[in-house]
């Protein structure tokens, strides 16, 4: 830590990975150009620094890129003293992929512009940084690509290019218009939290099937009287199979009647 003097290397591996990653076009051509420098290049360090809001995948890119790159992959702790960079991968020969998790927050940049220069000799490096803000890493460690080559910036919107194949794959219906309501309505479209909300579309419709209780999301919203079929459908064949059936109000009652039965039986209110 940054007040004893010992180095502890702990050895973990593997990289905590979900048993699906989602990747765009960007991704696939970013991870090959940085791949194939690092394999090609005759410098020590190739670095890498993927920037963006929490929740956009920058933290799965990086561990993918790691893991990818089949190096030995090394995780600095964040209260690693900066200064001791050099001097603990002198002692390593074989090229490593070292992480840095949210360099902006748990260390100051600056300090690690010697690590980068390569002044001192060391094994090759791939070293993936990840932030939140870029305003926060020393703009000299940003500004010359002996320190960072390569940079690749994160926004939310990203995550929609895969959002209706992640809505398919957790076998939630009427995926047009789940991906629709996410679009609209969650204001920071991170991936936590569009998995948290289909995990609660997809709970309810389980826990309906598990119950024995019919589901049906309505599309009136979105597609007009053709968005209700499904769930009209579904209320017509409910009332078949019940014998407990009764209407809310009769037939030949005034329209006033019907709306008040309505509003009172079915919404709950005391007047109309």
């Amino acid at each position: 830590d940054r007040y004893m003097g010992e180095d502890i290397f702990k050895e973990n591996g593997e990289l905590s990975l979900p048993t699906k990653v989602y990747t765009s076009k960007k991704d696939e051509f970013f991870k090959k150009r940085v791949l194939t420098y690092f394999n090609n290049a005759f410098t020590d360090t190739t670095g890498v620094m993927l920037a963006g809001t929490k929740g956009t995948g920058k933290t799965i890119m990086a561990k993918v890129l790691a893991k990818e790159s089949n190096l030995p992959i090394i995780i600095v702790d964040s209260e690693y003293p900066e200064y001791r960079l050099i001097k603990y991968f002198k002692q390593i020969s074989t090229p490593v992929c070292i992480l840095f998790d949210e360099v902006d927050k748990s260390f100051d940049t600056e300090k690690m512009l010697d690590f980068l220069d390569g002044l001192q000799k060391t094994s090759k490096k791939l070293v993936i940084m990840t932030c939140n803000n870029l305003g926060r890493v020393s703009e000299y460690l940003q500004d010359r690509c002996s320190r960072i080559r390569y940079l690749r910036k994160y926004t939310t919107e990203d995550n929609l290019e895969f959002l209706d194949v992640l809505i398919e794959d957790m076998g939630i219906k009427n995926v047009e218009e789940v991906s629709k309501f996410c679009r609209e309505n969650i204001k920071l479209l991170s991936m936590d939290n569009i998995v948290a909300f289909l995990y609660e579309i997809k709970m309810l419709e389980d826990w309906a099937i598990a119950n024995n209780h019919t589901v049906s999301l309505s599309e009136v919203f979105a597609k007009g009287a053709i968005g209700g079929v499904d769930l009209a459908n579904k209320v017509v064949g409910n009332i078949d199979e019940s014998t407990k059936y009764q209407p809310l109000y009769d037939l030949n009652d005034t329209i006033y009647d019907k709306i008040y039965k309505i509003a009172s039986k079915a919404y709950g209110a005391n007047e109309i």
